[in-house]
This record gives C-alpha cells, sequence and structure tokens, in this order.
C-alpha cells in the first residue's frame, strides 16, 4: 500500500510492504544464585541482594519488617 504524506512542505510517500520490522523480544529473566531467588522482585536493582556468609537477602529482611510491622499494629 502506497501512503502519501506531507514532510516539510513536500509530498512523500512509502510502501507499507516495505516498511523493516523488528520482532519483540521477551526480556531477560533475572534470577540470583539461590532456589528461593525464583520470582523475586528484586535481582535487577543493579547491587548483590544476598548475602554469601547468611541465609538472607532483601526479600527475606523486607518479609521480616512487613511481619513485624502487622505483629505492631
Amino acid at each position: 500500500m502506497r501512503v502519501r504524506y506531507k514532510k516539510n512542505h513536500k509530498v512523500q510517500f512509502y510502501e507499507s510492504e516495505c516498511l523493516i520490522t523488528i520482532p519483540h523480544e521477551p526480556p531477560l529473566v533475572l534470577t540470583g544464585p539461590r532456589d528461593r531467588c525464583a520470582g523475586c522482585p528484586y535481582p535487577g536493582n543493579g547491587f548483590v541482594c544476598w548475602s554469601v556468609d547468611q541465609d538472607v537477602c532483601i526479600r527475606t529482611e523486607v518479609a521480616r519488617i512487613m511481619a513485624r510491622d502487622r505483629a505492631a499494629q
């Protein structure tokens, strides 16, 4: 299909069959080193979200803090 349009006060044409499209690629799935990291919303923050020495990470710490706050209410 030939489409006519104006650009810079000049008539331009383009053929819709000649347009190049880029296929959509799904985003990379970011996971941490442990099994419980599956589905975690924090591994893509740009820093290490888990500790080597202890069995804690941001996800478990946030869950612990939220549970403490719920218990205090």
